[in-house]
């Protein structure tokens, strides 16, 4: 029998096949799943592609820190509770994420001058190309986010409605 309570059926017999709901292989799938139940479908793509920025970086991060894990994890705490969700509740949400607390940097192994990585403007993938012979990665917690909640949340909101003020 499966320790994991996901991966077992009602009847308490383990999953013979496929994924556990709980697989991070699965979570974009489930994050699309609640985004649905939430009535949010239409913000899919734009958190998704925030999320692309962050690809990679679960190697990064303690495990419990993976941000397509703590989204999904947020999202099914959502779905459970709430047919529906406001956008900027959501956002306010992701914002208080810890992993926008670790920064990256390429540094200069002679000089110690730093090449940092900004999650918005480029994938964490992209970042990681960039790097040179002479330069080792550095990452590390900061009580200050990267990017800042405002930044984040410019990204992540629609566009602002006519008629309807934007946070």
């Amino acid at each position: 029998m499966s320790d994991n309570p996901l991966r077992q059926r009602p009847d308490d017999q383990p999953v013979p096949r496929g994924r556990a709901a709980t697989d991070r292989m699965h979570a974009p799938f489930a994050i699309v799943r609640s985004l649905d139940q939430l009535h949010l479908s239409a913000w899919t793509h734009r958190l998704l592609n925030w999320l692309r920025h962050y690809d990679g970086f679960e190697q990064e991060v303690p495990e419990e820190l993976d941000p397509l894990l703590a989204v999904r994890d947020l999202l099914a705490g959502y779905a459970a509770r709430s047919p529906a969700v406001d956008i900027a509740v959501m956002v306010r949400e992701i914002c208080k994420l810890e992993v926008p607390h670790y920064h990256a940097a390429w540094v200069d192994k002679a000089t110690q001058e730093r090449r940092p990585w900004m999650p918005l403007q480029e994938p964490w993938l992209a970042f990681l190309m960039q790097g040179q012979s002479t330069e080792e990665l550095r990452v590390w917690w900061s009580p200050q986010t990267c990017p800042s909640e405002d930044s984040v949340r410019r990204f992540l909101l629609p566009e602002a409605q006519p008629g309807k003020p934007r946070d």
